[in-house]
């Protein structure tokens, strides 16, 4: 069996593994919000937090909690996962998708945004810290991010070994495609965190197998 690290003496064949990756497949299904989700969202709508945007919305089973909570809901994922969502979309306009893109074109400002078992599933790093940054833009000023990345959940660790490294985490096998894992320390979540936005740190939350962040942007 092959194994992939970052070196590579072949650029093109490390361009043809990255297009093959389609992270949209990364996560086991799940129907159930998740907990840091269940936490916040109370917690946020207390805040006085009324619009909120989830970056990486995927099968939106986090959306009744966020419907429940605030009155406007904006869902946001690459463009095979909302081709894959819209037809679950409530036909209301509390509530909205988008592509990311489109996202990050849009001038709407939100009250908070919702980064949830995301960055762990993206191969490059330059692209995980640029979903952080569009998230810093598009909050007002004291606008929040709740921030929750797995961390050696047991459906990744046990597909993880020497033979499928690749770049600074691991490929999975999809048959004639791939997803990618990373497991993260605390200390390096942090430290994507401070590359890329003026973040304040607001709270935490403590789970098992989850590093979770509550940040604010400054007022």
């Amino acid at each position: 069996m092959r194994v992939w690290t970052t070196s590579f003496s072949d650029k093109s064949m490390a361009k043809s593994i990255l297009k093959q990756i389609v992270v949209e497949n990364s996560a086991p299904s799940q129907k159930r919000s998740s907990q840091s989700v269940r936490w916040a969202a109370p917690l946020l709508r207390n805040l006085g937090v009324k619009t909120v945007v989830d970056i990486g919305c995927g099968r939106l089973r986090n959306l009744k909690i966020l419907m429940k909570n605030f009155d406007r809901v904006l869902l946001v994922d690459t463009p095979r996962q909302c081709v894959r969502v819209r037809p679950l979309v409530p036909k209301t306009d509390r509530c909205f998708l988008f592509e990311v893109s489109k996202f990050e074109r849009s001038r709407e400002l939100w009250d908070a945004a919702f980064l949830v078992a995301v960055l762990h599933i993206i191969p490059k790093r330059a692209d995980r810290k640029k979903l952080l940054e569009i998230a810093f833009k598009k909050l007002v000023p004291g606008g929040y991010l709740l921030l929750d990345v797995p961390q050696s959940e047991t459906y990744y660790a046990k597909r993880c070994s020497e033979e499928n490294r690749y770049r600074d985490g691991w490929l999975m096998n999809h048959g004639k495609t791939f997803t990618f894992y990373r497991n993260y320390l605390s200390g390096e979540i942090d430290e994507l965190i401070e590359s890329s936005g003026n973040w304040t740190l607001f709270d935490r939350l403590v789970v098992d197998k989850h590093i979770i962040r509550l940040l604010q942007k400054p007022k």
